[in-house]
């Protein structure tokens, strides 16, 4: 998802900030096409994260990881030092679920979550008001860094507590709104049976008036793209692999990065398949496997390995054992035109109300058909 963002609305050297940098998905998307990448993360827990995955112990790397306060750190830079902002903070649903995550004495609905453990210095469960007033002073800065030509990409999501609707136009410091762009999940987590599952997501485009999407940029309102389930992060941005399958080792099929990679079979994989695998990706990579079935029980077994199974319904619609899928058409005969009978054009019938009435477009105005 972010790859298309970056694509869509920047060039090549431009400058993609995220100041809420989590485990660095907005720095490998804007890195892998030719941007440079500004990050933010106050957490520890993901400096290594983001440092491991966009090996920034090369020099030539375009990319600076600034550790820190956000609103503290943004308030450093310099105005219209980045040209774009893609970022998604925190959404205080430790508050608004009633429950709290980590420094909180409630229990919550979160129990069995990955958000359940929430971020290390930040519990995730401000006063709402605190809240609000926070956002609007990060987007003020966020407006503040981007120049006329720029834009906010500011990933949030509606809610509805005690019959009452929040949404990120409560946290909008009157910047201008250009568009919102829809991300469905295609999953979700549910906790009672008078809800409908949310598995959406929004992304609200704020940009000053200049900003234009790139030509044939093809990005829609509408994003359907599965979260990434692999992430130590607890609500990481989506990833997107492109498919490059290597020679050299069977497994890669795709990446995401230049450590992240996908593999995907039909057979389904004993524990010992698996625990080979696992030791030929190595500490340094990882691998989404999704395959027919797994043996063994635990599919975190592996600490490099994300197991995912393919649901039968899609392996029933698909075709296999085929050496070409090309489509073939028919060379059918040509019809031939049949001549066209002289046919007069209908006169054009004049108004049977008043003639000195005047008509729709003006007097004795013909309209052409």
């Amino acid at each position: 998802m972010i790859e298309r963002i970056v694509l869509a609305c920047s060039n090549l050297g431009d400058v993609v900030l995220d100041p809420f940098a989590g485990s660095g998905t907005t720095g490998a998307a804007a890195m892998a096409h030719g941007r440079s990448s500004v990050m933010i993360e106050r957490e520890p827990t993901y400096w290594p994260i983001i440092e491991k995955r966009l090996a920034l112990k090369e020099a030539e790397k375009p990319a600076t990881v600034i550790h820190g306060d956000v609103l503290t750190e943004m308030r450093k830079m310099a105005e219209g030092s980045v040209d774009i902002i893609v970022t998604s903070p925190p959404y205080n649903l430790g508050e608004s679920s009633g429950g709290g995550f980590k420094g909180s004495d409630k229990t919550g609905k979160w129990t069995s979550a990955k958000l359940r453990d929430g971020y290390d210095g930040h519990d995730d469960a401000m006063p709402y008001e605190d809240y609000v007033a926070w956002q609007k002073a990060f987007l003020r800065e966020c407006w503040r860094l981007i120049p006329d030509d720029g834009a906010i990409f500011y990933q949030h999501k509606n809610r509805v507590q005690n019959g009452v609707l929040r949404t990120p136009h409560d946290l909008n410091p009157d910047l201008l709104l250009r568009q919102i762009i829809i991300w469905d999940r295609g999953s979700g987590m549910n906790f009672s049976k008078a809800f409908a599952t949310p598995s959406h997501e929004v992304i609200y485009v704020f940009a000053k008036p200049k900003f234009r999407f790139r030509k044939r940029h093809g990005l829609k309102d509408v994003l359907k793209i599965l979260p990434d389930r692999g992430n130590p992060h607890p609500a990481p941005f989506p990833v997107e692999f492109t498919y490059a399958p290597s020679a050299e080792h069977y497994w890669m099929h795709g990446h995401s990065s230049e450590t992240d990679f996908i593999y995907v079979t039909t057979n389904s994989l004993t524990h010992e398949q698996l625990a080979a695998m696992s030791d030929e990706v190595g500490p340094e990579r990882t691998l989404l496997i999704c395959c027919k079935a797994f043996q063994g029980g635990n599919a975190d077994a592996f600490g490099n390995l994300t197991i995912r199974k393919i649901p039968g319904a899609i392996l029933d619609r698909c075709e296999w054992g085929k050496d070409d899928y090309s489509l073939k058409i028919e060379a059918l005969p040509l019809i031939e035109d049949e001549p066209e009978d002289d046919v007069d054009e209908a006169p054009r019938r004049k108004s049977a109300g008043n003639p000195n009435q005047p008509g729709l477009f003006g007097v004795g105005e013909e309209v052409e058909p």
